[in-house]
C-alpha cells in the first residue's frame, strides 16, 4: 500500500512538473493556428496567416474581442504579442530577421509556474551586454531584444508576457529623432522629450508603469513579475547611463561598507542595503516604493 502511495505521488509530482513547464507553441490550442504559417520566411506575412487563421475559426474573438476562456485569452494575447513585433518591424526598429527569431524565441519558451527567485542581481547585470551603451538609442536596441532572455520574462505566462511587451514598446517611441509628449493621467500636458531626453523618458515611463501595477498588485499575482522586471531594467539601465555602480546590488549579509549608488564607483560590495539609499533624494527612481518592494520580493 506504502508503495502504492509513494508512486502516485511521483506520477502526480511529475504531471505538476509538466504541466508548469511547457512551451507555448506545444499547446495544441495555439500550435492549430500556427502550423500553416511556419514556412513563412517574411513576419508580416507570418502574422497576417496568424491572424486569419483566428478570424476564421473565432471570428467573436477577433471582432468583438470576446473572450470565452482562458484558451481564448491566450490566443488573442499572443496575437496582440505579434502585432507589437510587427509594428516595431513596420517602423524599422528591427530587421525582419530580427523579427522571426524575437517571435521564435517568444513562442519556444517555457511557461513556468514560478520563476527562480535569486539574490544574485549582481550576475543579471554583469551579463548584459546593454550596461556598455550610454547613448539610449544603442541602449533601448540592445534591451529591446536582450530582455527576453531573462528568466523573469520567460517564465512568464502569456498575457504577462503581452503586458511587458507593451511596456517595452512605450520605450521605444523616442528612436529616429521622433518627439513625444507625455500627458497626466487627465490627457494634459505633462512634459515633452526629445531623442536627447532618452534615460529620462524610459525613467519616467518605467516609474509610471512600475506604481501603476504596485498599485495593483493583490489583484494579479503575475502583477509582481512585471514590478520585478521593471526593477531589473531600471538598473541595467542606470548602470549603463553610469548613474549606478555595476556591484551596487551585490549585498552580502556580514557588511558594514558599500559602494555609493550615486558615486559611480565600484568600491566594496559588502554593505547594509540601507547605505544604498542613504544619500538618495526621496524623488530618486531607487527611493519608489514599487523599487524598493521589488528588490525585497524577489531576495535582492
Amino acid at each position: 500500500m506504502k508503495k502504492l502511495l509513494v508512486y502516485i505521488l511521483i506520477l502526480v509530482f511529475n504531471f505538476n512538473q509538466i504541466s508548469y513547464s511547457s512551451t507555448i507553441i506545444s499547446k495544441k490550442y495555439i500550435s492549430t493556428f500556427l502550423k500553416d504559417c511556419r514556412q513563412i520566411s517574411d513576419f508580416t506575412s507570418y502574422q497576417k496567416c496568424f491572424y486569419n487563421n483566428l478570424l476564421n475559426e473565432k471570428p467573436d474573438l477577433i471582432l468583438f474581442n470576446r473572450i470565452k476562456n482562458k484558451k481564448e485569452s491566450d490566443l488573442i494575447n499572443l496575437l496582440e504579442i505579434s502585432e507589437i513585433i510587427n509594428f516595431t518591424l513596420q517602423q524599422e526598429f528591427i530587421s525582419n530577421e530580427k523579427a522571426l527569431n524575437e517571435w521564435f524565441k517568444i513562442v519556444n519558451s517555457d511557461y513556468k509556474k514560478k520563476s527562480k527567485k535569486t539574490n544574485d542581481l549582481d550576475k543579471i547585470i554583469n551579463n548584459s551586454s546593454c550596461i556598455n551603451y550610454d547613448n539610449f538609442e544603442k541602449f533601448i536596441k540592445c534591451f529591446y531584444t536582450e530582455y527576453r532572455n531573462l528568466d523573469i520574462y520567460k517564465s512568464s505566462d502569456i498575457i504577462t508576457k503581452r503586458r511587458i511587451e507593451t511596456i517595452m514598446l512605450n520605450s521605444l517611441n523616442l528612436q529616429d529623432g521622433n518627439l513625444v509628449i507625455l500627458l497626466d493621467k487627465e490627457n494634459l500636458f505633462e512634459k515633452t522629450f526629445d531623442p536627447n531626453d532618452g534615460f529620462e523618458y524610459f525613467f519616467t515611463t518605467m516609474n509610471g508603469f512600475g506604481k501603476d501595477f504596485y498599485n495593483k498588485r493583490k489583484l494579479d499575482i503575475d502583477y509582481k513579475k512585471i514590478i520585478t522586471f521593471i526593477v531589473i531594467a531600471v538598473i541595467v539601465a542606470l548602470v549603463a547611463k553610469k548613474l549606478l555602480a555595476k556591484n551596487s546590488f551585490n549585498f552580502t549579509s556580514n557588511s558594514s561598507s558599500a559602494s555609493s549608488a550615486s558615486s559611480g564607483s565600484s568600491g566594496s560590495s559588502a554593505a547594509s542595503k540601507n547605505y544604498l539609499y542613504k544619500n538618495l533624494p526621496k524623488s530618486h527612481i531607487l527611493q519608489k516604493p514599487w523599487f524598493r518592494y521589488g528588490l525585497r520580493l524577489r531576495g535582492f
